[in-house]
């Protein structure tokens, strides 16, 4: 058996009631996770670019853009939305494919939810079959397809978003195949792309390719059944790797459950995300004034330093994977939000003077253990008085291991939608948790409000 004719056979062989109710409950989360912050980026310049370069090519369709009355193709409305929402790199990240998996599935399954009138339990299960396909394929073939240079949440985000595509568009069993097999030819995405406006379009390239696999393959473009195995294949060309079907283990433990998703405290980088933690409880605990440090040591694992690119960020974009300006923000705010990432804030003073401060170093806990997938972090904080300080954390605030609680999602969603009354973002929050309740999904969408303030780019 091949690796696509056994997850078309998984897909096609698990209802919505055979899917755990924990798993389900995750996949709740990651949807009110996706709205809130899709709805936040709908300010942002990515947003504004993508959308005026979809309308270049598309301007009539039956599925909204979140957050405005735009609507779109469902291929250009997965495109615009999966950029926006993980334009503020706030939204979710997958732990086995170190990803942001529901930028690249959701877009798709609301956009043709939509188009096609879709029940809530059939964007559901379509959502969360896709996404335990997306980590278990990525399973087989990290960490080498990221040590290569590719970007996670676009290649395997492909994959994804073409189960998902296929699930609701009901293709058949050959169709299905010929969808997975052109997605593998699709599936791109370069990491040196991070801290531009290309990074977050990766999200939203990888929404528009499931939907456009499936319209070629409904349309009778034939692919490979041995796409990801094959010679010059999918895991060949991606990683050097040989993989075969019985590599691939679907339907037993769910990864949801397994390894989960990390649901953001902070709107930058995931690998920063334990140090900021550990600072944080140092900062607490010790009642540390940012006149009372010396330096900052960000003791990292190896992965930190793929991602964490820019020691002295010279743009909003390149702050979101910047160590020095996340310790600099928390030292001198004690969080890191949304409003440290406005015009203007990279050249306050005190940020750049806290900057200096800051450093990373490959920490002696970690070394040759390659890639932990829940990037642990141990902060030293040197004090004036000459006393150092010490606190570790290996799994960041928002992980299976440390999770956010409901209320601290709905505290998320509320903050994401701004300046709407809470009536209306309890009415969405409890909306979207709740799905599954709905017979038409076009019904809830319409409880999603229109930003009130656009950046003063749009």
């Amino acid at each position: 058996m091949s690796i696509s004719r056994k997850i078309v056979e998984f897909v096609l062989s698990t209802s919505y009631e055979s899917i755990p109710d924990e798993v389900l409950e995750y996949s709740r989360f990651a949807f009110v996770d996706y709205m809130a912050v899709a709805y936040a980026g709908i300010r942002t310049e990515d947003n504004r670019i993508i959308q005026s370069y979809a309308r270049l090519s598309d301007n009539i369709g039956k599925s909204k853009v979140f957050g405005s009355g735009d609507r779109f193709s469902s291929k250009y409305a997965s495109l615009i939305n999966g950029t926006t929402a993980h334009a503020l790199d706030f939204d979710d990240v997958g732990i086995t494919a170190l990803n942001h998996p529901t930028v690249a599935v959701a877009p798709v399954v609301f956009a043709i939810g939509e188009q096609l009138e879709k029940s809530g339990k059939e964007v559901l299960r379509a959502f969360t079959l896709s996404v335990e396909v997306l980590q278990k394929v990525a399973s087989m073939l990290m960490p080498e397809l990221t040590n290569r240079g590719w970007h996670t949440t676009s290649v395997f985000g492909t994959i994804g978003s073409t189960v998902a595509a296929s699930i609701l568009y009901g293709l058949n069993e050959k169709e299905f195949i010929n969808a997975l097999g052109i997605s593998c030819s699709l599936a791109s995405g370069l990491r040196v792309n991070f801290g531009t406006y290309t990074k977050p379009f990766h999200a939203g390239l990888s929404a528009q390719n499931g939907v456009v696999a499936v319209e070629l393959a409904r349309s009778g473009v034939t692919s490979s059944e041995f796409a990801f195995e094959g010679s010059d294949g999918f895991a060949l060309a991606f990683t050097g790797l040989t993989i075969s079907e019985s590599d691939l283990i679907l339907g037993e433990k769910w990864d949801a459950i397994t390894s989960g998703f990390q649901f953001k405290k902070y709107p930058v980088c995931s690998s920063s995300h334990t140090a900021i933690d550990a600072f944080l409880i140092l900062r607490e605990e010790e009642k540390i004034d940012c006149d009372d440090i010396e330096k900052v040591i960000a003791g990292m694992s190896e992965f930190a330093f793929r991602n964490l690119l820019f020691d002295n960020p010279q743009t909003i974009q390149e702050a979101k994977f910047s160590m020095p300006y996340a310790i600099a923000i928390a030292a001198l705010n004690g969080d890191v939000t949304l409003n440290d990432f406005v015009p203007g804030a990279l050249e306050d003073e005190r940020v750049q003077g806290m900057m200096k401060k800051v450093s990373m170093k490959l920490d002696d806990a970690f070394v040759g253990k390659g890639i932990l997938g829940n990037e642990p972090a141990v902060v030293y904080i040197q004090l004036r008085s000459g006393r150092e300080l010490i606190q570790r954390v290996d799994h960041a605030m928002g992980t299976n291991h440390n999770p956010l609680s409901k209320d601290r999602m709905r505290s998320k969603f509320f903050l994401c939608l701004g300046d709407q009354n809470d009536s209306v973002k309890q009415k969405s929050f409890d909306g979207i948790f709740n799905i599954d309740s709905y017979d038409n999904i076009v019904d809830l969408i319409g409880l999603i409000p229109m930003v009130t303030r656009r950046s003063s780019g749009k």
